[in-house]
């Protein structure tokens, strides 16, 4: 019996389909089918089994044996030329007449269809009107777009993990290492087996005149011998070793192949003399030098990183303050100093509560008026067991223990209620003066603070004077401090620039904030008497501050032809030795209630500039 249909009618009910006689004519064969199969869309087709092969089930792989497929779950494969690929496809077949004369055969493209629709461009144009089909057309072209959609945002998300990891661990800058990919190489290092490694070495290289050039220069110039230094690093170090930038000029090496001390310490030597050769820059030669600290990281130790940077940064210490440009070792000796900085360290947190953190004051003349013109407060730890000890030996600790604020604060407000007590007796100086660094300046908490602490004691604002080292007008958030400076001089506080003269930008410094005193640096009073150039630009400073009204105090005056040459230039407001050394309240108090040693200073004078009156 011969099965007959309309073929459109028939696509329209199953166009993934094929009818096909017992003897696997091909009666019909739906639109999709031809297309997937790259035949002809109109006229006969090749037999059912020139067409495809039943691969499942296994009984019939070889059997042309429509019948015994009906209502089995039938995996077909078809070759198409235009692919030159085998494809696969599932199948149902079921009897269309009763005497099994004709086949219906259900195909569902499965997995092959995206291979398909790309590669014969399938569209809904070639689905007949009302056929559901169509949705799965849509459906794939969505999962499509989707899958790659989220393709291209996951190859971006991971092209934006690795540049972040490459950035984490990289110094923007220079392309070295930066302190967190040090640290993890360090790990390693210290890890392995003592076995499995030799001593290494670490140094610890810091730039000489780099702030004075940056600031002479620009930042342009200073990038430029940052970048030749990293060339310069990369120069000495191996395949296993590592070089990082910590700091702004600051540089730390782990050599890991050198054959012992003495060789570490000429690839040192051997640095320092290819950073100190000049480089031009827009027309000018620029010269930097190197110190550099080392130390041994033995094979076997029990120490973390931090041990090792610490001996390397004592031993680059005792270079800096011995000349510079050199390299030195840690020793025993710098050990004895390393466990005093550590057993600062325990006892630094348990100190700042206990109240070992006090106020030393220095006074400051007025050789005019024979008075005590007002007292720099200085911090002092009174530690239990060595005694008086100055900033200069704590201030490592406590920045490294993050308590420098709160001892500053704590210093501020024991000098304030000293203040007070010394007005209420009637022997205050006119002025105490509070040196704020630039980490505090710019923390909007402290012009509210400090201003509260003053006016709950009485104090006129006036008569506190705000020192602000000039480094900090340079180096500093120039914005912040700016701000700062403003909101104290609006709150009525006075304003002071520290160790004026020692940078680069000191005249700009008189015009960026409300400045009432400048204190020139003590390197411009020593000897001063015997320096005709220093005497010249010390008296060309004190010019320029009285053009401005601003009033001049000079410090580290230590003798009385110092004093009297400054005079003579105009200037009678001084500090140092000659007048006071840094002394307790006990001590100040004394020198308050008894000044008559101050009427030998006074001779003919000119008037210094006032502060603003409180």
């Amino acid at each position: 019996m011969r099965f007959s249909i309309a073929d459109s009618a028939l696509d329209q009910i199953v166009p993934f389909a094929l009818v096909v006689d017992a003897h696997g004519t091909v009666l019909h064969c739906g639109r999709v089918v031809r297309k997937s199969l790259g035949l002809p869309l109109t006229g006969p087709v090749s037999g059912f089994f020139d067409l495809f092969r039943i691969t499942s089930p296994r009984i019939l792989r070889d059997k042309a044996d429509l019948a015994g497929a009906c209502g089995r779950r039938v995996t077909l494969e078809a070759t198409t030329p235009i692919l030159d690929d085998v494809l696969k496809f599932r199948a149902s077949i079921a009897p269309m007449t009763e005497d099994s004369e004709a086949f219906l055969v259900l195909i569902s493209l499965g997995s092959e269809m995206p291979k398909l629709i790309e590669a014969f461009g399938l569209s809904d144009s070639d689905f007949p009107h009302g056929d559901p089909s169509i949705d799965l057309l849509y459906l794939l072209h969505t999962q499509v777009a989707l899958l790659r959609e989220t393709q291209a945002l996951a190859n971006s998300l991971q092209e934006a993990k690795d540049l972040a990891e490459i950035r984490a661990e990289t110094d923007t800058l220079t392309g070295l290492a930066n302190r967190r990919s040090l640290g993890q190489f360090t790990q390693r290092l210290l890890a392995m087996a003592p076995s499995a490694r030799s001593d290494a070495f670490l140094l610890h290289v810091d730039l000489d005149r780099f702030k004075q050039i940056n600031d002479t220069f620009g930042h342009s110039a200073g990038d430029l011998i940052l970048q030749r230094v990293t060339s310069d690093l990369n120069q000495v170090i191996g395949p296993k070793d590592i070089a990082a930038r910590i700091g702004g000029d600051e540089f730390v090496l782990i050599l890991t192949e050198e054959q012992g001390l003495d060789s570490a310490t000429k690839v040192a030597e051997q640095l320092i003399t290819e950073i100190c050769a000049p480089m031009e820059f827009d027309g000018q030669l620029l010269e930097v030098g190197a110190s550099i600290g080392i130390t041994t990281i033995p094979s076997e130790t029990e120490k973390s990183i931090d041990n090792f940077l610490l001996e390397a940064d004592m031993a680059l210490y005792d270079v800096k303050h011995g000349g510079r440009g050199a390299v030195k070792a840690f020793s025993a000796e710098m050990q004895e100093r390393e466990t005093f900085v550590q057993q600062l360290t325990r006892d630094i947190g348990p100190a700042v509560e206990r109240g070992e953190f006090i106020p030393f004051f220095q006074i400051q003349v007025d050789t005019k008026q024979a008075s005590a013109f007002g007292l720099e407060v200085l911090g002092r730890w009174m530690h239990p067991a060595h005694g008086v000890i100055s900033p200069a030996r704590f201030l490592y600790v406590s920045e490294r223990a993050r308590l420098t604020p709160k001892i500053d604060r704590a210093i501020y407000i024991q000098a304030l209620d000293h203040f007070v007590r010394w007005k209420a007796s009637g022997i205050a100086p006119r002025h105490l003066s509070l040196n704020v660094t630039g980490r505090m300046l710019v923390d909007a908490g402290f012009v509210p603070w400090i201003t509260q602490e003053v006016e709950r004691r009485g104090i006129h604002p006036g008569e506190v004077v705000i020192e602000l080292v000039e480094t900090i007008l340079i180096d500093g958030d120039s914005g912040g401090v700016s701000d700062a400076a403003e909101a104290l001089d609006k709150a009525g506080f006075s304003l002071a620039i520290d160790d004026f003269g020692t940078g680069h930008a000191s005249i700009a410094s008189l015009i960026s904030v409300p400045v009432n005193l400048v204190k020139i640096d003590r390197t411009f009073a020593r000897n001063i008497h015997q320096s005709p150039q220093r005497a010249m630009l010390t008296k060309a400073i004190i010019d320029v501050a009285k053009q401005l009204d601003i009033a001049v105090l000079v410090e580290g005056v230590e003798c009385v032809q110092e004093q009297q040459t400054l005079e003579k230039m105009g200037c009678t407001l001084f500090q140092g030795f000659r007048f006071g050394r840094p002394a307790p309240a006990v001590a100040i108090t004394e020198i308050l209630q008894d000044q008559d040693w101050l009427i030998a200073l006074a001779e003919e004078r000119r008037e210094p500039k006032a502060l603003k009156k409180a």
